[in-house]
């Protein structure tokens, strides 16, 4: 994906034709390397604070058709319950998930996951520690 994003031009990015066309010309590949490899996917996102403050969040499902749908469905939700409005919004601005809401659509997205961490200190991700008690971790 990152390949044909730094190789394509932006012109031919935005046209939505060219794209489409290109996703029906790859689609029998990727499918066939999905059988061999599988469709497990992992997202991880680090969040860095001006306060110097880090933060993970990872998300790992066995299947991305799967998690799509489930992602999709807990946002549709969202949207059916008043906490959102239709369409796309970042997080910050008033018409996106209110802040109340956001742990229960989480929750929802994380569904099936394999592996589901949000809002936790980086070395708590990439270790395999242990709290043995009162906070205190064990590698």
């Amino acid at each position: 994906m990152s390949a044909v994003v730094n190789l394509a031009p932006v012109e031919f990015l935005k046209d939505r034709n060219k794209v489409q066309k290109l996703v029906e010309l790859s689609d029998p590949l990727v499918r066939a390397i999905d059988r061999f490899t599988g469709e497990l996917m992992s997202m991880r996102v680090d969040l860095e604070c001006m306060d110097g403050r880090k933060a993970v969040g990872l998300y790992s499902h066995k299947k991305l058709s799967i998690c799509v749908g489930v992602a999709i469905s807990a946002f549709v939700r969202a949207v059916l319950e008043g906490s959102t409005q239709p369409g796309v919004w970042f997080p910050e601005e008033p018409e996106g998930i209110a802040v109340e809401a956001r742990q229960q659509l989480l929750e929802r997205a994380a569904e099936g996951t394999i592996n589901f961490v949000m809002n936790r200190p980086p070395w708590m991700v990439e270790t395999n520690s242990k709290e043995i008690g009162f906070g205190i971790y064990m590698q």
